[in-house]
């Protein structure tokens, strides 16, 4: 334990929640670039079938290491604040949608479900096509479960057209922490997008969030997700941090690798 009392992570975290969710041994090496090599060989001699690291983007493993534990970039990881958050124009919005709360007595039906599996559709267990489609799937089926409950989220806010108020069309959920809040699923049916369903589920959250007396707002999504960026730089929020991560399969690998320190 450190003097601050809080507890660091161990270099190579087993991560028991993952590792159960999927069926196999999952890791995370929380070293730098240059302790990376070492840690892939250490993974494999513990036999972690999946290992995630986070790194800057000036500086990436090498060629030699990417190869020798089958790892890849799957995520270009940014975090977007709004500090501070602004109350929403009560009179400009046009747009025919209506946002609700769901309630936490209320199991998330189907079409919850579905809205955020589409959540996850640029995240990086989708984009990782080693991790079957079924795992990916049940993760953001447990995610908004999750949140529908109150366990993972604060609240769950679903957005539906007048009439069809059982069909919703989209939804973002909202974690308080201290004075911050944070964005966690945020989704709109494709037949939806464009037509500004994202853009009033965003200015009630704000509406939200600063209804529990709380200014600063953050978001972590994908940089390629390009829709999510666009819509959140328009509500006013700036990138603070980007980062890159990627997979390694250590079993997997071929076990061919020098002493790269990269």
């Amino acid at each position: 334990m450190t003097t601050t009392g809080v507890m660091k992570a161990p270099l190579l975290e087993e991560l028991s929640w993952d590792s159960g969710h999927f069926g196999f041994p999952v890791a995370r090496w929380n070293g730098g670039p240059e302790t990376l090599s070492e840690g892939l060989k250490l993974s494999r001699f513990k036999n972690y079938q999946l290992v995630y690291w986070s790194t800057c983007p000036s500086q990436p493993p090498s060629e030699t290491l990417l190869d020798a534990y089958r790892g890849a970039l799957v995520t270009r990881k940014a975090t977007f604040v709004l500090d501070p958050v602004a109350q929403p124009d009560a009179g400009r919005t046009s747009n025919p949608f209506q946002i609700s709360p769901w309630s936490k007595t209320r199991e998330p039906d189907d079409r919850l479900v579905r809205l955020a599996i589409q959540a996850g559709e640029n995240s990086r267990f989708r984009v990782d096509r080693r991790i079957p489609i079924h795992a990916m799937e049940s993760l953001y089926s447990k995610w908004i479960a999750g949140s529908a409950s109150g366990l993972l989220a604060d609240v769950l806010l679903v957005a539906t057209i007048p009439g069809s108020e059982s069909d919703p069309i989209g939804l973002i959920t909202i974690t308080i922490k201290g004075e911050e809040a944070s964005i966690g699923l945020l989704a709109v049916h494709a037949e939806f997008r464009g037509k500004g369903a994202g853009f009033r589920l965003l200015e009630e959250a704000h509406r939200w969030i600063l209804s529990r007396g709380c200014r600063r707002v953050s978001v972590v999504t994908q940089k390629d997700n390009l829709a999510a960026c666009r819509l959140y730089e328009k509500h006013g929020y700036q990138l603070a941090n980007l980062e890159h991560v990627y997979h390694f399969w250590p079993a997997d690998g071929s076990g061919a690798v020098s002493d790269d320190k990269s």
